[in-house]
């Protein structure tokens, strides 16, 4: 039977680890938030202009949503990694 034994990290080292993580995530929930806005933007002009790209603007907003939910995962298995 194999077993692993984890040392758990100084609080001096896994704080700053931590605000870190918090920063880049901060900072790609602002870019997504930002692509968000841009692509629900092309999503209105090719709706509203009757053109037929419509399913390339619902792509790029699905895939943004898809992006975001996925670095919001990641920050919660890095937290419970360190945790």
């Amino acid at each position: 039977m194999l077993v692993l034994a984890q040392k758990q990290l100084p609080d001096d080292v896994k704080q700053p680890i931590e605000q870190i993580l918090s920063w880049f995530l901060g900072g790609a929930l602002i870019v997504c938030l930002i692509w968000f806005l841009i692509a629900a933007s092309r999503f209105f002009l090719y709706w509203r202009g009757g053109e037929d790209r419509l399913l390339e603007a619902t792509g790029s907003i699905t895939l943004n949503v898809l992006g975001a939910a996925i670095a919001s995962s990641c920050m919660g298995i890095a937290y419970a990694i360190l945790g």
